[in-house]
């Protein structure tokens, strides 16, 4: 299968927006969604009708927590009830429970929001690669959202100097709110990023990410 571009964070309320949201992303170039997990979505069918649109869906699931300890819970909660195939993403609320995502093989990527730019940085990413994955996810909803536009620079800036892997991500609640793969790459090519390695946060950091976290990427 051809990778094409992903958006390893969409937040749909229900199956009918959901499915809205699937065929927009195969006409955009999508060909890899990751739908926030929740339990009136049936994600077997939503997987059917994306395959027909020559789109793979991946279930992810956010964990928030402030230590150590409310990570490690919320993970245990997120086996117990998906198990391991889910991609995880960790948004941590201190850099000690992000430390901690980043050594944990259950997290495949720590979520970057704004007041915790500080979080790229070579030590997170030294964990990263000793553990052999892992990844910045970026929210782009927080500029949707009219929140300045200098969170942005920064990751972009942190990102550029210390050469890490950053993957951008829409967390769009419908059809609406998605971005096109041209838009985020020419956003980021504005704020500093060199072209290849904006159009990477959309496409080869994703994929790579979730072929680690449960295999085949393929329809």
């Amino acid at each position: 299968m051809k990778i094409g571009y992903a958006d390893l964070s969409i937040r749909p309320a229900d199956e009918d927006v959901a499915l809205r949201m699937i065929k927009l992303a195969s006409r955009l170039g999508y060909r890899i969604l990751a739908v926030e997990y929740r339990d009136n979505l049936d994600m077997g069918r939503l997987a059917s009708v994306a395959r027909g649109e020559g789109v793979r869906i991946v279930t992810r699931v956010t964990v928030r927590g402030a230590t150590r300890s409310d990570i490690r819970v919320a993970l245990d909660r997120v086996w117990d009830l998906v198990g391991g195939k889910a991609l995880v993403a960790v948004e941590a609320e201190s850099i000690d429970a992000a430390r901690y995502a980043g050594v944990n093989k259950r997290v495949h990527m720590l979520r970057v929001k704004p007041g915790t730019e500080v979080f790229i940085d070579k030590s997170q990413e030294r964990l990263f690669r000793s553990r052999g994955w892992g990844a910045f996810e970026i929210p782009l909803s927080y500029v949707s959202r009219g929140v300045s536009i200098g969170y942005l620079y920064e990751v972009v800036d942190r990102v550029r100097r210390l050469n890490v892997r950053a993957i951008a991500v829409s967390d769009a609640v419908d059809e609406y709110m998605m971005w096109s793969p041209v838009s985020v790459i020419g956003l980021l090519y504005t704020l500093g990023l060199r072209p290849e390695q904006a159009a990477s946060w959309v496409s080869s950091s994703p994929a790579s990410i979730v072929s680690m976290a449960i295999g085949d990427i393929s329809v």
